[in-house]
């Protein structure tokens, strides 16, 4: 109300003033709002909205990373500043050549050319495209640092000792020759273990010996015994039923949740699909990891994991507890967690047929056999249950790997031209008299081949050589099977290439 409105109706008011009208009054003061527009913006640490997408994402990242720090003690801290003083005591060897030989040029660009882009960043925040797009002083810069740290000795890993047998006692004997034989390497290559971070721990199916403790000795010191040990972030139980890895990714979701509580809202915070992505990139992969794994556990523990889901499906919808999961999970867009693990896991067993020997795994599953009673829960068995392993799936790679380490005698690669420029950048004709200049420049005795793959939008898919001698031309063009890579076309090429031309 405007103020001279109000004060006429405050001096039409006396004690003689009807009391419908006072009422009728109180009821309009009741239902006025205060002057605060609604929002969907995101809330900075300040408590000022954010204005665009690139400030609302970095307030979620700074959050995110608030809510990610871990408090550590001063027992972590010191241990952490004793490992560093052994990293820095270590050096390497001058006897041993081959730690005295540098990470070269092709080794580094071999390996980034196998980075997963699919994966998070790690600590350090940076993802795999920002490694593949660097220019070649930045590209010279991360090869001057890796031969830093291997020339220092600063690395650090987790290895794994395994056996098995009936008999406990030869298992350790078995075990603590192998660990002899691991600490003299170590010597000899001044390499050292933390005896404080060793654990050994058995796994077995036998009441009896649950609480039996292994003699198992690093550096003369008896190893801590542990009923649930951790190894490339898998939680494995003593009983191998997984209900300990189950519950650490059940743990490690709610906590994530909050963090999904925190931007939603029925009138402000993120909208549904905002929700939807934040649930599927930072909580879905905890809940799935492993899942080649604990598949076999029990259907108690693998409905925890479905619990996640559908406490996230409610926040993402904004639908009351009493909402029937799955129509929460329907509306929210999300497939059941088993109904992914079954798909996913057929994909993983056809990735893993495709490498056929080349891949340990591979070889693996391809050998076999179901012959203990103990197997048949294990994951391997539960693949040739559902009869994923009987499926017949074309290689990935029909022919031997080269590596860049591989010797090649009379086989020269250029893979620079005069000129520095980016693919995407420049248009086609600007780059054709670049790489007719290398051409040219070729001997005319030599056998030039050109290779070529290539694949139509029917997933049709062929390769092509071209030959040319000094005495002549030879063109040769195939088909290959329907909906194979481009990739694999072109290494189909070059291998048809060189089995002409040899």
């Amino acid at each position: 109300m405007k103020q001279s409105n109000w004060q006429d109706l405050c001096k039409s008011l006396d004690y003689k003033t009807p009391n419908t009208k006072l009422r009728r009054l109180a009821k309009k003061l009741d239902k006025m709002q205060p002057q605060v527009e609604n929002t969907n913006s995101t809330i900075g640490i300040d408590g000022t909205p954010t204005v665009n997408d690139k400030e609302a994402a970095d307030a979620l990242g700074n959050y995110y990373s608030e809510e990610s720090k871990l408090a550590l003690g001063r027992r972590t801290k010191k241990t952490g500043r004793a490992i560093r003083k052994l990293i820095r005591s270590c050096r390497v060897p001058e006897s041993n050549e081959l730690f005295n030989y540098p990470i070269t040029s092709s080794e580094l660009l071999y390996a980034i050319q196998q980075l997963d882009f699919k994966k998070s960043p790690g600590p350090d925040g940076i993802h795999g495209q920002f490694i593949v797009n660097l220019g070649s002083c930045a590209t010279k810069r991360l090869l001057h640092i890796f031969n830093l740290s291997w020339k220092l000795g600063i690395f650090a890993g987790d290895i794994i000792v395994w056996d098995h047998n009936s008999d406990l006692t030869k298992l350790e004997n078995t075990l603590n020759d192998t660990l002899e034989k691991i600490q003299h390497f170590a010597d000899e290559h001044k390499l050292a273990f933390n005896t404080t971070k060793s654990l050994s721990c058995l796994f077995t199916t036998n009441r009896h010996l649950f609480n039996y403790q292994p003699k198992i000795f690093l550096k003369r010191q008896l190893l801590e015994s542990t009923k649930t040990s951790t190894y490339l972030g898998f939680t494995l139980d003593t009983e191998i039923n997984c209900s300990k890895h189950i519950s650490r990714l059940c743990e490690k979701g709610r906590k994530r949740l909050q963090l999904l509580k925190h931007i939603s809202g029925r009138d402000w915070g993120a909208n549904a699909g905002t929700l939807k992505i934040t649930y599927t990139a930072l909580i879905r992969p905890i809940l799935e990891y492993g899942y080649q794994i604990y598949q076999v556990a029990a259907n108690t523990n693998l409905k925890k994991l479905e619990r996640i889901q559908f406490s996230a499906a409610r926040i993402i919808t904004g639908l009351r507890h009493s909402c029937p999961n799955d129509i929460a999970c329907y509306e929210a867009d999300l497939q059941p967690l088993s109904m992914r693990r079954e798909i996913n896991m057929a994909k993983y067993v056809a990735k893993l047929k495709s490498f056929k020997p080349y891949n340990r795994s591979s070889n693996l599953l391809s050998n076999w056999t179901n012959n203990q009673r103990l197997k048949k829960d294990s994951p391997l068995g539960l693949i040739w249950k559902q009869g994923l392993a009987d499926i017949e799936v074309e290689p990935s790679v029909p022919f031997n790997l080269l590596t860049p380490t591989t010797v090649l005698s009379n086989v020269t690669f250029n893979e620079d031209l005069k000129v520095k420029f980016v693919k995407h950048e420049e248009h086609t004709e600007m780059l054709r008299p670049l790489a007719l200049e290398i051409i040219n420049n070729i001997s005319p005795w030599a056998l030039v081949i050109y290779t070529d793959g290539s694949k139509s939008n029917s997933g049709r898919t062929g390769s092509g050589i071209f030959m040319k001698t000094s005495t002549g031309e030879f063109r040769y063009r195939f088909r290959n099977p329907d909906h194979s890579s481009v990739f694999r076309s072109e290494l189909t090429a070059i291998s048809e290439a060189l089995s002409l031309a040899f």
